[in-house]
């Protein structure tokens, strides 16, 4: 049986270091272009059916840099982007815990159900995300696709892969610029076999 090989990247680091991002935008660091072209280096001897990115600017950059190598073009897909924080989306982690710390408290309490203050929840993101990699998994079955996303993008597909609660969602890391392969069998296994490379 062979199986439909997903290569599932976080994009590289952002210019705004510490600050929640969602739906805000901010562009790669200069350590973020550094480390994505790092990554494309290493995975420049693959071959690929397709890349894909959320349609977020920091994913983009990241994707068209792992793209180079092979001559690719990136197909944007905004079921992709990073979970919406709502209220929170751009502003510093350190303000929240001053400002909001109940709030963060409840979210943390239940993250897979708790939204942020008009954004989503990790359950919202998941009936996001999933239905697109099922299409993405179809439309290349038997082939190897690379995807470019986000912190949060990545950990619900690797869950969902490894069979795990969101509820468990820090539990696994997600740096910027990590490469994560997952294997998924026609008899509708699912195959983890790199996690935050």
């Amino acid at each position: 049986m062979t199986p439909t090989e997903l290569i599932l990247i976080r994009h590289g680091e952002t210019s705004t270091p510490g600050t929640l991002l969602g739906w805000t935008d901010s562009p790669l660091s200069v350590e973020g272009v550094a480390t994505m072209e790092k990554v494309s280096a290493k995975l420049a001897v693959e071959k690929f059916d397709a890349i894909y990115s959320s349609d977020l600017d920091r994913s983009v950059a990241s994707a068209k840099i792992m793209a180079k190598p092979h001559g690719m073009e990136v197909a944007r897909i905004p079921a992709l982007r990073e979970m919406n924080m709502g209220r929170w989306d751009g502003v510093l982690f350190s303000i929240l815990m001053e400002t909001e710390p109940e709030m963060l408290r409840a979210f943390w309490a239940d993250k897979e159900n708790c939204r942020t203050p008009g954004g989503e929840s990790l359950s919202d993101l998941r009936s996001r995300v999933l239905p697109a990699v099922e299409e993405l998994r179809k439309k290349h079955e038997g082939g190897r696709i690379m995807v470019v996303a986000h912190g949060g993008v990545n950990r619900v597909i690797l869950f969902t892969a490894l069979g795990l609660s969101l509820s468990r969602y820090y539990k696994v890391e997600q740096r910027c610029g990590s490469v994560n392969r997952i294997s998924y069998f026609p008899d509708g296994n699912e195959v983890v076999t790199l996690v935050n490379g």
